[in-house]
């Protein structure tokens, strides 16, 4: 399962969600490091790239799992 993952992230689609979802941690922990972060209402987080990433994974790597196992 693990193989098929990453070779679904390495399609034109898996490749974009990983991107996108490097960058918004590369933004939240930019922002972590700036002075008054802990206080600051609303922090961002990467929960709906990490969410559509693992989305996309689970239905590439699905049906090319269950015919590996049959």
């Amino acid at each position: 399962m693990d193989a098929l993952r990453e070779e679904c992230k390495s399609t034109p689609e898996g490749k974009a969600l990983v991107h996108h979802l490097q960058e918004c941690s590369e933004r939240v922990q930019k922002a972590s490091e700036q002075p008054g972060y802990e206080e600051l209402e609303h922090k961002e987080d990467c929960v709906e790239e990490f969410f559509h990433l693992q989305h996309y994974l689970d239905s590439c790597t699905a049906p090319r799992l269950f015919n590996q196992l049959k």
